[in-house]
């Protein structure tokens, strides 16, 4: 029940992983069974059981994992379900909303990303609002970040390491 309310899986798709694992695994089974399948992912599983599976479709996209936080809320790995592009999915919460301040930087930052095309720049396909959740769907760019670069080398970068990751 809880899957199909997330909008995750129509309810004849949790039904047939259902009757394929009947008799055979338990509620945790099935679970682990469509992540194996790849009909959920890990996070998304997480999410559900926890009984936090109301967020998971933003509109067009459908949440598969998260990234990390940012100044102005959270970033998540997305898909847009009619193109089956991959993003990452910058999310603002109805609480953070409220903040007068922290919304205007949100639509600053969307209106600014979109008016800049550089190879050098991650680039803003989407923006909106479902239920009280305003988005930013960005270029997913793979690989380090920063954050954890830097707190892999003891929380500084030389001079000569950090000028070649600027260039």
């Amino acid at each position: 029940r809880c899957v199909t309310q997330s909008g995750l899986l129509r309810a004849e798709q949790v039904e047939h992983y259902r009757r394929r694992t009947a008799g055979e695994l338990d509620l945790s089974g099935l679970s682990q069974a469509l992540v194996e399948s790849g009909a959920l992912t890990r996070y998304q599983l997480e999410r559900i059981l926890r009984g936090e599976a109301d967020h998971l479709v933003l509109d067009d996209y459908t949440i598969l994992d998260h990234l990390g936080a940012g100044g102005m809320g959270e970033v998540y790995k997305a898909r847009h379900t009619q193109m089956d592009r991959e993003v990452a999915l910058k999310v603002l919460t109805p609480d953070d909303a409220d903040d007068v301040g922290t919304f205007r930087r949100f639509r600053a930052e969307a209106r600014a990303q979109a008016t800049v095309c550089h190879p050098n720049l991650v680039a803003c396909f989407d923006a909106g609002c479902d239920r009280g959740w305003h988005y930013l769907a960005q270029e997913l760019v793979t690989g380090n970040d920063l954050r954890r670069l830097i707190k892999r080398h003891g929380g500084k970068l030389t001079e000569r390491h950090a000028a070649a990751l600027i260039r």
